[in-house]
């Protein structure tokens, strides 16, 4: 075991983020099965590094990122504070590695470390771990919380480490003027919170024009819910769906959200309905050295239109407007929204995402045995618990799609979900040759209509 010290110019405390409360009600709500909402990481470390190299770029990423130093402690209401210490040490084993790689044991470390959930206390929401062979530093591994990363956080944490491992000077690296700390002071300011009661206004009207209206029918009444997942992996899709993107002079994203926001409109029988969709909230330019959750979910009103084109074309404006409903405080935005908060535990019972990758997806053996246009699409192990109806994950690397949803089958079955997924597989497929008109049944082979 070593003990990586660190010494910044701050430490201080303060009260938690919108993005970091909204984490810990899913932390709460997920007990015991709060672990899965941790992030394993698995980073490869270049040849001909020292020990001693590894562990100061750490410790220089642990003093530059606050939230890799913050420990999140309970407060007299039930909250949490987030407490950034300025002075002290972050323990990381060391394991050598007894195969010839040492994959195994960082395999072995990353599964340990997040198989446990984060709590409140005086531990850092950061497990770090890395694997020696003959002395050389071969894998960094571990698990971070979403109390103080999200997918972009990630994203800069590796950038800014290899940088440090490179040999760039941490003090000469561009200073972050933007932690979670102040992040935290400004949405607790006057300018914050009138910009949040118009954030709530926003999402009043928007539900009022585009209905909440998403498997809001009890489907499956037994007493002991289960929660299905399933999976779906395509070759090729990627490259037909920027082809889409191309012709329509639109981004990848408003082709992919449009594509899950037509198999959910084709499965349900709806023509209009208000969809909530992740937004990284990353437009401000101080937040490109954020390390911290400012993803949160915003309010996309769908309109089918005459066609799977004419729906990319009012989808695109729609999500370049979704950071004016994406930052909250959630327990504001439930009490505007008391029926659906009671019934699900939350205001914000789905969510849709979509993720472009500018490096290849993780490997999976199905993909290996895909053609060019071909996909693979199957019930996966379930989810141990949620609060939401669904969620619908969609990433791409430009090549490969992964899709994935989960639910409550209360109110989505896994049938319905495979319908989802394939149905974004195959208008795809479908909308790369020429469009297709609403209702889109010309792509929707595989399935009857209105199954949800």
């Amino acid at each position: 075991m070593h003990e990586l010290t660190f010494q910044s110019h701050r430490g201080d405390a303060g009260p938690t983020t919108w993005g970091q409360r909204e984490q810990w009600e899913t932390v709460l709500a997920n007990r015991p099965h709060d672990y899965r909402f941790n992030e394993p990481f698995l980073y490869s470390l270049p040849r001909g590094l020292t020990l001693t190299r590894v562990l100061a770029a750490l410790g220089a990423l642990v003093e530059r990122h606050e939230g890799l130093r913050t420990a999140f402690l309970p407060d007299g209401d039930g909250s949490l504070r987030q407490a950034v210490v300025q002075e002290g040490s972050v323990p990381v084993p060391v394991v050598k590695a007894g195969t010839r790689s040492g994959l195994a044991e960082a395999r072995e470390l990353m599964g340990e470390a997040s198989s446990r959930g984060f709590v409140a206390g005086p531990e850092f929401h950061a497990r770090l771990a890395l694997v020696v062979q003959r002395g050389q530093p071969r894998w960094l591994t571990g698990a971070l919380s979403h109390l103080v990363i999200d997918r972009t956080s990630m994203r800069i944490l590796e950038r800014d480490f290899r940088a440090l491992l490179d040999g760039a000077d941490s003090r000469r690296l561009p200073p972050i003027t933007h932690q979670p700390l102040d992040q935290a002071a400004e949405e607790q300011s006057a300018q914050g919170q009138a910009r949040l009661e118009k954030t709530l206004r926003r999402w009043r009207t928007g539900f009022e024009t585009a209905p909440r209206s998403l498997f809001r029918a009890t489907v499956d009444d037994s007493p002991e819910p289960r929660f299905p997942a399933v999976e779906l992996y395509a070759k090729g899709l990627g490259t037909r769906a920027q082809s889409i993107a191309t012709k329509l002079n639109v981004r990848p994203s408003a082709v992919f959200v449009a594509a899950g926001a037509a198999a959910l409109a084709w499965v349900q029988r709806l023509d209009r309905f208000g969809m909530i969709m992740t937004c990284s909230n990353r437009g401000d330019p101080r937040t490109k050295d954020h390390v911290g959750p400012l993803a949160q979910q915003g309010l996309v009103p769908v309109e089918t239109g005459t066609s799977f084109y004419d729906m990319v074309t009012r989808i695109w404006p729609a999500l370049l407007l979704t950071y004016r409903t994406s930052s909250y405080d959630l327990a504001a935005l439930d009490a505007e929204f008391p029926d659906v908060t009671e019934e699900c535990g939350t205001s914000v019972d789905h969510f849709v995402n979509f993720m472009g990758y500018d490096e290849p997806l993780p490997y999976d053996p199905r993909v290996a045995r895909l053609a060019d246009g071909e996909s693979v699409c199957e019930t996966v192990a379930p989810v141990p618990s949620t609060r939401l109806r669904f969620g619908l994950f969609l990433d791409s690397d430009g090549d490969i799609v992964r899709g994935r949803m989960f639910g409550n089958r209360r109110y989505v079955d896994a049938e319905t979900m495979h319908a989802v997924l394939c149905g974004v597989n195959d208008l795809l497929l479908t909308a790369a040759n020429g469009d297709v008109d609403w209702p889109v049944d010309s792509a929707f082979t595989r399935f009857a209509r209105g199954r949800g």
